[in-house]
């Protein structure tokens, strides 16, 4: 039991640790991604 729970949490941790990322950056893109269309526009007037 305790061995089999030392395996699966560091798996559950790491996959969570993915998963936290994954957003946090997709997040930041999106940010990202309507700031140049809010600034584009002005540096091309």
């Amino acid at each position: 039991m305790c061995s089999m729970l030392d395996l699966t949490f560091p798996i559950l941790i790491h996959y969570w640790d993915m998963q936290v990322i994954i957003a946090v950056s997709q997040f930041f893109f999106l940010i990202q991604r309507q700031t140049v269309d809010l600034i584009y526009p002005v540096l091309l007037d």
